[in-house]
């Protein structure tokens, strides 16, 4: 019992410190996030993807303040829809299922946004956009806020368009 205590103490410690050392976008409306969106680009910190396929991710913000992502992806030859959903952390613009958490770092929620995820084989910064092709504008966007998180740019992967699923 003691071992478990400590434990959650321990990543609770851990998610503060996170939080504090990464910005978030101070007045997030998640409910502004609802809808179709393309993850476009990572910035990787730490890990690999175990895929270089784009992913259409459908947003959908509950009434409670949490948030279901339901993801269209290519993987395997086929196309697959998967649903996570993530709990409202800490404080807003921090969401959390399990071992993995996300933080929204910037959005203009009608062209972009960028999400730092944190997961225990991974950390890197999401570009998603409304659009299939991101602008040169979001691009540099992108790159600065990635600069700021002292992710540098040859660690930016481009993903790649997978015709098989819907507008991915």
């Amino acid at each position: 019992m003691t071992g478990v205590l400590l434990s959650l103490v321990l990543t609770s410690l851990y998610l503060l410190q996170a939080s504090d050392s990464i910005d978030i976008q101070p007045d997030l409306d998640v409910q502004k996030l609802a809808g179709r969106w393309n993850l476009v680009a990572l910035a990787i910190e730490k890990g690999d993807p175990t895929h270089y396929n784009r992913r259409l991710i459908t947003v959908e913000p509950e009434s409670n303040g949490d948030m279901v992502y339901v993801i269209d992806a290519y993987q395997d030859n086929e196309c697959k829809k998967m649903v996570s959903r993530f709990t409202l952390g800490e404080k807003p613009g921090i969401y959390t299922k399990g071992q993995s958490t996300l933080y929204f770092v910037k959005a203009d929620y009608s062209r972009y946004h960028m999400v730092f995820v944190d997961t225990t084989i991974m950390k890197a910064l999401h570009l998603y956009t409304r659009e299939p092709e991101p602008s040169a504008d979001i691009i540099a966007i992108y790159k600065a806020v990635a600069k700021s998180l002292d992710l540098p740019a040859d660690k930016i992967i481009y993903l790649h368009r997978s015709a098989p699923c819907p507008a991915a």
